[in-house]
């Protein structure tokens, strides 16, 4: 039998793989979304420990390293590639894992996955606990921020009026002893701690050279920048932005604007993955006294803000998004050479004047249109009133056609974003214009707008295999949900007889494809 050290180094990597949490993730609970991986846990002195329940998955993998040089050469990437830290500063502390990074660059430069997870959701001014920092702490930290934020336009040339220093430093002149509490913790308000680990989170990011994906959640104002100036993240691939805050007075504060700084450190990110961004300038106007005066010019003239954004983005992912198609359609004029689009918009409380066309429009205009190969639509308009007849699409408020995508070969789409009538006439060619001609696989999930199968459902199928030699050579997948079991028999003979796979899902059963 051969020896472990002596197998293929293709084999190597899957069995560090399969002991690696993250890279494996397992059974999903209700409340995760279906493609979130789970965290890597760190035996080291840095628990980054977030799932206990994969502890003996982490710690075979721990165990691996200690076999062999060659063990130890080809697990160790995979053991401390994806540490995640949380609020909770009785478990794996933004302190902790701070600490080891900027003491073992050895280890940092395994880091190609940064999570930052276990937020705080309560109010603003609510109290929370928080880890006091040892002498040692504030040494270290004063060190990495004199390295990291050196910036000769006269920022913070002073370590001490760095938000980390001023904040949490062990100063036994300020009166602390009344708040201290058990395991040295001591009161903060939730938007101070929010600060505090924004200011870590910088630091991580400064520390690790070979950050290929980041997944960041943002709760109040991002108080300090991510990264440091002056970073760079030249293998950053994938930005995960996930925020906090919905509230209808505040509606304006989710936007890109608190991670720009990332996006102007990472010359090839591909992809931006955001949930319930609101905006693409959020808030300004609340905290326009955090940022000096040529940050406060840029964030106001937003074609200046909009350099940042890398050319090289490929796939945009707006999950729960407020987005209106404004400030969508600047978003898309920025990537010209975006490939996939997944939009799940939440409509019917801040954007409820979006309607599917705005987006058509949006789309068909931006420099992508020639270059969109995949786009998932779901404008499932579920807050407030979005269940009542005032949010019904009429012919006015639908997509119409999505013809001038001349490179788009795969949709998904619900009824909710194109017009089915009642009467089945109206309906016959509904699909057959909204479709390009290099379509390849096409998919129409229910709409979620609380309204009846539309009737002329059938009609708009049928008519669609009609033209599918002619108008979609290229089509080659049609799956329709909505149809009952004698016309989707019906549907799938008209279809096979092209040599198109058709098929269906009950209508009660359905569900758009990444909430199934």
């Amino acid at each position: 039998m051969a020896s472990l050290p002596s197998l293929p180094r293709e084999l190597q990597d899957k069995i560090a793989i399969n002991l690696c949490t993250h890279c494996t993730p397992t059974t999903h609970t209700a409340h995760e979304k279906p493609d979130k991986l789970k965290p890597c846990l760190d035996p080291g002195s840095a628990t980054f420990q977030y799932y206990y329940d994969e502890q003996e998955n982490i710690g075979a993998l721990a165990s691996l390293c200690l076999v062999s040089k060659a063990c130890h050469k080809f697990a160790t990437p995979f053991l401390y590639h994806s540490p995640l830290a949380t609020s909770n500063p009785h478990k794996a502390s933004y302190v902790s894992l701070t600490r080891t990074i900027l003491q073992r660059p050895d280890l940092a430069c395994h880091v190609s996955h940064l999570s930052r997870g276990g937020w705080y959701r309560g109010d603003e001014s609510e109290e929370v606990p928080c880890q006091m920092l040892s002498p040692d702490d504030v040494e270290l930290f004063k060190a990495a921020v004199a390295k990291y934020y050196h910036e000769p336009d006269g920022g913070f040339t002073d370590v001490n009026d760095w938000p980390l220093m001023d904040n949490h430093a062990l100063d036994f002149d300020r009166d602390l002893q009344d708040r201290l509490g058990p395991d040295h913790l001591y009161a903060v308000t939730a938007m101070e701690h929010a600060r505090f680990e924004s200011a870590l989170v910088s630091l991580i990011m400064a520390a690790c050279p070979n950050l290929e994906k980041i997944e960041i959640i943002l709760g109040w104002h991002p108080f300090f920048r991510f990264p440091a100036p002056g970073t760079v993240l030249p293998h950053l691939k994938s930005l995960e932005v996930v925020y906090t805050m919905r509230e209808q007075c505040n509606y304006l504060l989710n936007g890109l604007d608190g991670v720009d700084k990332i996006l102007c450190a990472a010359p090839n990110l591909t992809r931006l993955t955001t949930w319930r961004l609101q905006n693409i300038i959020g808030g300004a106007g609340n905290y326009m006294t955090f940022r000096k005066p040529a940050e406060v010019l840029r964030l106001c003239v937003p074609w200046i803000w909009l350099k940042a954004i890398p050319v090289t983005l490929r796939e945009l992912v707006l999950d729960h998004s407020e987005l209106v198609h404004s400030d969508l359609a600047k978003l898309l004029n920025a990537c010209p050479f975006m490939e996939r689009i997944r939009i799940q918009l939440m409509a019917g409380k801040y954007n409820w004047r979006y309607a599917p066309d705005a987006l058509q429009g949006a789309l068909v205009a931006s420099p992508c249109a020639s270059t969109i190969r995949t786009l998932e639509i779901d404008p499932s308009m579920r807050l407030h009133a979005a269940r009542t007849r005032d949010f019904m699409l009429g012919r006015g408020g639908a997509m119409a056609s999505l013809a001038s995508l001349e490179a788009l070969e795969e949709l998904e789409i619900d009824t909710t974003s194109i017009w089915l009538a009642n009467r089945e006439r109206r309906n016959a060619e509904v699909l057959v214009n909204l479709l390009p001609a290099s379509i390849r696989t096409f998919k129409l999930a229910r709409g979620r707008d609380g309204l009846d199968r539309p009737k002329g459902l059938f009609a708009a199928v049928m008519e669609l295999a009609r033209w599918a030699p002619s108008q979609f050579p290229a089509l080659k997948t049609v799956e329709i949900f909505g149809l009952d079991y004698d016309q989707a028999e019906k549907a799938r003979v008209a279809f096979e007889k092209h040599d198109v796979v058709f098929r269906f899902c009950p209508w009660a059963r359905q569900m758009p494809s990444w909430l199934a």
